[in-house]
């Protein structure tokens, strides 16, 4: 597995991308992606010359259950990696510990790709995102 991205959670994702673009020199990677399943909206930045990026991921409404968690400021989220082999990955996170919270998935923002979120003992989140070799990394 390799990191992918930080997941940042905000109720405001115009106001946190400016943020991080003026104070860290980020990019931005994507457009805004609404995310249905997640009940989010994402944005993707990236510093120049990084293969990391930063996933701002915001509410699209007042039920999402991001919207508690990001009240209070923009702060992180997740940790995402990808990974060749997405129900292998899973499979070592259940071997050590970490609970799943949704199996591999169709995701909104990595066309042709999956996606899964699992949590350890200590309430940290991962995300897995499966690895396409040939495709665009992201939907723009």
């Amino acid at each position: 597995m390799k990191l992918h991205h930080i997941g940042v959670a905000s109720c405001d994702i115009k106001k946190t991308a400016a943020h991080f673009c003026g104070a860290l020199g980020c990019e931005t990677a994507s457009s805004e992606i609404e995310d249905k399943t997640q009940q989010a909206v994402v944005q993707f930045l990236r510093q120049k010359g990084s293969s990391c990026f930063i996933e701002i991921v915001c509410p699209n409404s007042d039920k999402s259950p991001l919207k508690k968690f990001a009240a209070d400021g923009a702060k992180l989220h997740h940790l995402c990696y990808q990974t060749p082999d997405i129900n292998s990955a899973l499979q070592t996170l259940r071997e050590n510990g970490f609970f799943i919270l949704q199996e591999p998935t169709p995701a909104a923002a990595f066309p042709n790709r999956k996606i899964a979120w699992a949590m350890d003992f200590d309430k940290n989140l991962v995300e897995l995102v499966e690895e396409n070799q040939g495709e665009n990394f992201l939907r723009v």
